[in-house]
């Protein structure tokens, strides 16, 4: 065998023995960033929690102010045509 020849059968086995190795690790290290990930959504929908409930008291406000607008508007629309 050449030395060519030889050399491009070493580098063809160790690239089989890395390309089998990593598989378990990558699986391993992809269900750890999956597991984090959801962690992390739990704690950003955690954090969202009470500003979402301060928005839908101001929704709340803004939609009585709309009504008491309406109510007001209304009698000077109809004196004004």
């Amino acid at each position: 065998m050449s030395a060519v020849a030889g050399t491009a059968v070493g580098q063809a086995q160790t690239s089989a023995q890395q390309l089998s190795q990593p598989l378990v690790g990558s699986a391993s290290d992809a269900l750890t960033n999956i597991s984090n990930t959801v962690s992390n959504q739990q704690n950003l929908i955690t954090s969202f929690d009470p500003l979402m409930k301060k928005i839908g008291e101001l929704v709340k406000v803004g939609d009585e102010g709309a009504k008491v607008c309406s109510l007001v508007s209304s009698p000077l629309s109809h004196v004004l045509n």
